[in-house]
């Protein structure tokens, strides 16, 4: 995911200012996500169903590293790609942020499925982009020149497992 349009650094100036006047111990703080899902939710407007899905799904807790085939590896709470992440960090969103902090890891997670939500315009499609990036679904949707997700070329554990996932989970919250 490249971040060089005004629109995306507008959208993240409410990153870096609320991680450069967090106290540095709150930042590495492990703060529950309903905390800061009330706020994550209605900044973003995501709904906080599918925040918590998501973090359900990816199963992430604060410290944890999982590494990818491709040498990349997932972080933190809401599981962030280390190419994701060194692409914000010239927003002055850090590694340790993601890595760390549930409040971090959660309004970042936010944007992402904002901006992938009013890139695609579907919410499966931005659930898909979350786990395999911005780029694979759109590639498939210029491919197949289709917006349905079951016809797309995307990973299969994104179409057939992680979507049907989430999915499940969001509908759970959303009672």
């Amino acid at each position: 995911m490249a971040i060089n349009d005004t629109r995306t650094i507008l959208l993240l100036i409410p990153i870096v200012f609320a991680l450069l006047f967090t106290p540095i111990i709150k930042a590495f703080a492990v703060e529950p996500p309903h905390d800061c899902l009330a706020y994550t939710s209605m900044h973003w407007g995501v709904p906080s169903a599918l925040l918590l899905a998501v973090h359900e799904v990816e199963g992430g807790k604060p410290g944890t590293i999982a590494w990818n085939r491709n040498k990349t590896y997932d972080m933190g709470p809401m599981q962030f790609n280390s190419a994701t992440v060194a692409d914000l960090e010239k927003y002055g969103v850090k590694k340790d942020h993601m890595l760390y902090s549930e409040c971090a890891s959660l309004y970042v997670a936010g944007w992402k499925l904002a901006t992938s939500a009013h890139k695609f315009q579907d919410w499966r499609l931005a659930i898909a982009a979350y786990n395999c990036g911005d780029g694979a679904v759109a590639r498939a949707i210029k491919k197949r020149g289709s917006v349905n997700v079951s016809e797309l070329d995307i990973p299969a554990s994104t179409k057939n497992v992680y979507i049907p996932k989430v999915l499940a989970a969001w509908g759970r919250y959303a009672r």
